[in-house]
């Protein structure tokens, strides 16, 4: 007996220091915590590419009856009808309706207008033609994309750029109203967009 607890005293496990192991794995608590920075940065990396493989996939979809030209959903009530379109903007017609509803609350008549997250372009031209501002500005993470945008809507007055929404590639204060339509649920850094969005706005934009 004596021999017994003698040995079942040799082979209990010490007590653990929970500043050392807080997951109780062995790994020191500050181990933890850059194992776990890593692993969040990885699955940002992960989820940003996956969001341009989508939109580069995207990019190369045809209509039936002629390209695709918004990727977000529509707005419908009782002026969507009244909305004057161009027979080219016609079958997007309740989609072009949620990007006029959205828009025209910046009253962006003859003011810097920056869209993120352009997609196909149709949005930022249908700004540009339809509610009239200074200048039009578009950016997409999607590099086919833009192209796709620069050859369709290369008459439409609007400058489409590659940026990220993360990082936008603009001077401090260079805007007046900057739009966003289902887009930023893609942006794994929200905050990171949003701090830049009040860069590059002007007071009281």
């Amino acid at each position: 007996y004596g021999g017994a607890r003698n040995f079942v005293g040799f082979t209990r496990a010490p007590k653990r220091n929970k500043s050392y192991d807080t997951d109780g794995d062995g790994m020191p608590a500050s181990k933890q915590k850059w194992s776990r920075r890593v692993l969040v940065q990885l699955i940002r990396l992960m989820q940003k590419s996956l969001i341009k493989y989508q939109y580069r996939m995207i990019s190369k979809l045809k209509l039936d009856d002629g390209e695709l030209l918004f990727l977000n959903y529509g707005y419908y009530d009782a002026d969507t009808q009244a909305l004057p379109l161009t027979p080219e903007e016609e079958p997007f017609r309740a989609a072009i309706h949620l990007y006029h509803r959205t828009a025209a609350h910046g009253d962006p008549a003859g003011k810097d207008v920056l869209e993120v997250g352009c997609g196909r372009g149709g949005g930022a031209a249908y700004i540009m033609r339809a509610l009239q501002p200074r200048s039009m500005t578009a950016v997409d993470l999607c590099k086919s994309g833009i192209e796709f945008c620069r050859r369709h809507f290369a008459a439409s007055g609007v400058q489409y750029e590659v940026g990220d929404a993360e990082a936008l590639p603009f001077d401090d204060a260079e805007f007046d109203v900057i739009v966003n339509v289902e887009s930023s649920h893609c942006y794994p850094k929200l905050m990171l967009f949003l701090n830049d969005v009040k860069r590059v706005l002007r007071p009281g934009g």
